[in-house]
């Protein structure tokens, strides 16, 4: 039906993976891993029905140590 559904990933141009998640429905859903250019970890959090939810955890691009977490 055109909607994306699975697992997803996706790469940057230098070959490194970008994000990874999974689809249902067309929607987000799950843990998803969003990573810098460097392949450093940016941000890693749940996708509930296409929407953020529970804590999210972001990360500096130079050192990873973590900078910031949000609830949603």
């Amino acid at each position: 039906n055109g909607e994306k559904t699975g697992l997803w990933k996706v790469y940057y141009d230098n070959g490194k993976l970008w994000e990874i998640g999974k689809y249902k429905n067309g929607q987000e859903t799950g843990l998803w891993k969003v990573y810098y250019y460097s392949g450093r970890l940016w941000k890693i959090g749940k996708y509930k029905n296409g929407k953020e939810t529970g804590l999210w955890k972001y990360y500096d691009v130079i050192n990873g140590k973590l900078i910031k977490t949000t609830k949603y």
